[in-house]
């Protein structure tokens, strides 16, 4: 420490040295302590029935945890001591590679088990390097748009349930019904102006610019909706769209009548999804049963026959996904 010292004594009193050269010291050996911790398959285990909801801070159901600790078994039994394998930068490209191998359908689902892992068990987080968190995102947001691809796929299948002028000419009279609900008006207006997934059930609504780059938020004075967390956001990153002034009028109403949320249920509160609630009202008010991603392939089907190959690259990428995905799959 002496000679440390000598190095800086013309510009920093040595009480003041003496200080911060322990406190750098003790976090340094906090560091060492922390990787020699033993995160051994009954610790990780143990610690999994511990997690909590981050917005609720509730300990998760029952169902959830079983299944996280199903999906860790799993993992452990490919690659024992996995955790402190990734801790030790021992080879997080061949775990990954050899998770994919094992699971090619849903390794996503295995490697958001370790991402979470390392989140909420102390201090973990501390002792992983960044490149090695780096990579297991971006396997695992790799893994969320091939299951996404996966699904439209599967929409390809599945015939034209509803004609995009006939869902344009169902929402005016939506829009024009004095019995129809606010919330029902601002559902189907929002997915015929962004037909996006379904990624409207957790937008916060407010007058003002929201720094929190974690939160999806309606800014109703700019007329712009925020989309900052979503699936797929590691590919797309974060968007920001413009409502017209006819949709902006309807969610101003339905802000004065106390809602705080873009949609929320009959209790006021905001919803975990929105497709049962398409669905059923679709029924109701267009006499057809469809959903989100049937809304997506109608404009889809409607631009590949009414519009320029410009046009749909635009809307691609309005909607968040590949134009090359689209043409193939609808």
């Amino acid at each position: 420490m002496e000679e440390t010292y000598d190095k800086f004594k013309d510009r920093i009193s040595k009480e003041l040295f003496v200080e911060i050269y322990n406190a750098i010291t003790k976090e340094e050996e906090q560091e060492e302590e922390e990787k020699k911790q033993d995160y051994t398959f009954d610790y990780i285990m143990g610690q999994i029935e511990l997690f909590r909801n981050k917005k609720t801070n509730l300990v998760l159901s029952t169902t959830t945890i079983k299944n996280y600790k199903s999906k860790y078994n799993k993992l452990n039994e490919l690659h024992s001591n996995i955790i402190q394998e990734i801790i030790n930068d021992t080879n997080v490209d061949e775990i990954i590679n050899e998770i994919k191998a094992k699971y090619p359908k849903s390794y996503k689902d295995y490697i958001t088990i370790l991402i979470k892992i390392i989140d909420n068990v102390k201090n973990v987080a501390n002792v992983v390097k960044a490149d090695v968190y780096k990579k297991l995102q971006n396997s695992m947001v790799e893994g969320l748009i091939q299951r996404e691809k996966e699904t439209d796929i599967k929409i390809q299948e599945e015939p034209l349930k509803i004609k995009w002028e006939d869902y344009v000419r169902g929402v005016k009279n939506l829009l024009n019904n004095e019995d129809v609900s606010l919330r029902i008006k601002i559902l189907f207006q929002l997915y015929r102006e962004l037909p996006i997934r379904d990624d409207f059930y957790d937008v916060k609504l407010t007058n003002e610019k929201i720094e929190d780059q974690s939160i999806n938020y309606y800014n109703m004075s700019a007329k712009k909706f925020f989309l900052n967390k979503y699936k797929t956001e590691g590919k797309y990153g974060k968007q920001v769209y413009s409502l017209s002034s006819k949709l902006n009028n309807l969610i101003k109403r339905y802000y004065k009548e106390g809602h705080k949320y873009l949609l929320e249920n009959d209790k006021n509160e905001k919803y975990t999804s929105l497709s049962k609630l398409v669905s059923t009202n679709s029924k109701k008010y267009f006499d057809k049963k469809f959903g989100i991603n049937d809304i997506r392939k109608s404009i889809i089907s409607f631009y590949n026959e009414n519009k320029t190959i410009q046009e749909r690259k635009q809307l691609a990428k309005h909607m968040l996904h590949d134009y090359r995905t689209a043409q193939e799959v609808y």
